[in-house]
């Protein structure tokens, strides 16, 4: 799967989402939820599908009204924050991080994942951790609220609709869209995500497939 029609210059910064964007941590993920849902009893199937792109104060409410929010998030981020199993990186992203380093690209994450969770994970993959990391605590709405891209977006000093937002996950790819952002929708997934939309500029499975195009021409 591989469609894109964007160019990297055109854009003041590049913004990424971590979990399913960057690396694979849905095993990791999992297997935390799995221990979660069977002391609450609840269906992890269900709290997977709410939580893909979401903080678990944005959707417990709903979930579990009867669970407090605070105590649910700071043990879920404990639990995550030492989880390591599982994790790999998106194939090419490490060579899609040197190659913007090289062009002298500003970059930055997005996550709805806690500071010391995200980076555990970047870690744990090899992956530098940038100056610009906006995590869950950074935010007063989660995704798809526009607030993640935007405020990433304020600390790489570029305007949003200027910016160019890799996502995986239908909350994030709202939220970028929401910020004014041209996006970039990594996985299988998304693929159906927003079919027409005119700001979704590239379809993509991992950053392999478009790293030599980049590299020689740009992406048009």
């Amino acid at each position: 799967m591989v469609s894109c029609a964007f160019d990297l210059d055109a854009y003041q910064a590049v913004i990424f989402d971590m979990d399913g964007t960057l690396l694979d941590s849905a095993e990791a993920i999992r297997q935390v939820c799995s221990r979660w849902c069977a002391i609450h009893q609840l269906d992890v199937e269900q709290v997977l599908a709410m939580c893909h792109g979401s903080r678990i104060r944005d959707f417990l409410p709903e979930l579990a009204p009867h669970l407090d929010a605070d105590l649910e998030e700071a043990w879920l981020n404990a639990e995550e924050a030492e989880e390591t199993n599982g994790i790999v990186p998106i194939e090419g992203a490490h060579a899609m991080l040197r190659l913007l380093e090289q062009r002298g690209t500003h970059w930055g994450i997005a996550t709805s994942s806690a500071g010391p969770v995200a980076r555990m994970r970047l870690g744990t993959v090899g992956f530098p951790i940038p100056q610009v990391l906006i995590t869950a605590e950074y935010v007063k709405r989660g995704k798809p609220d526009p607030e993640h891209f935007e405020l990433a977006a304020k600390h790489l000093n570029a305007e949003p609709d200027r910016c160019l937002a890799f996502e995986d996950s239908a909350n994030g790819v709202a939220a970028a869209l929401a910020a004014g952002c041209d996006v970039v929708v990594v996985g299988e997934a998304g693929q159906y995500l927003y079919p027409q939309h005119q700001r979704i500029v590239g379809r993509i499975s991992d950053y392999q497939s478009i790293l030599a195009v980049i590299e020689q021409v740009g992406v048009r």
